[in-house]
């Protein structure tokens, strides 16, 4: 996919805020949509919030392929909890935004593992749980100055063998 040059990565974590003009989002995903075969978009960790659910509504105002989902939590049980929450209710919003969109769970990550347990999720990605271990390279030097981990590329593989 990104050999090809037809992935584009949309962050709007920080973009989006109560001064964010809704209105012009559609405008925007046409032109970013245009040319590609593939979009990421990382929202972080709020969906609930009223800009952020207009935005994905906007989204899927006249789209209709299904949005592949990986969601990433840290590994404690209640943030595990919380995101399984999150996807829950990412999924119920793409739904109703449109009558054919659909949301499809495909990784659930458990990131930065310092120690091996066993991790309890009680929704069912398509494609499994993830866990990452903590990499001391990663959080003191960013993706950027660091290789990409193992996990990550096996993740990366598997998702673009699927969607092809």
């Amino acid at each position: 996919m990104v050999d090809q040059g037809n992935l584009k990565i949309v962050s709007m974590s920080s973009q989006l805020s109560s001064s964010f003009n809704l209105s012009k989002i559609k405008d925007t995903y046409d032109e970013i949509i245009s040319d590609t075969d593939y979009l990421i978009v990382d929202y972080g960790v709020h969906i609930y919030d009223k800009v952020v659910s207009g935005e994905i509504l906007a989204f899927y105002d006249e789209r209709t392929d299904p949005t592949h989902i990986i969601a990433v939590s840290s590994p404690q049980e209640f943030v595990i909890m919380s995101t399984e929450k999150m996807v829950e209710s990412y999924i119920e919003l793409v739904k109703t935004s449109n009558d054919s969109a659909r949301g499809v769970l495909d990784y659930i990550v458990i990131n930065m593992v310092r120690e091996k347990g066993n991790f309890r999720i009680n929704i069912k990605p398509t494609l499994g749980m993830l866990v990452i271990p903590f990499y001391r390279d990663l959080s003191f030097n960013g993706f950027w100055n660091a290789d990409i981990p193992r996990e990550v590329v096996d993740m990366a593989n598997a998702i673009e063998n699927r969607v092809r």
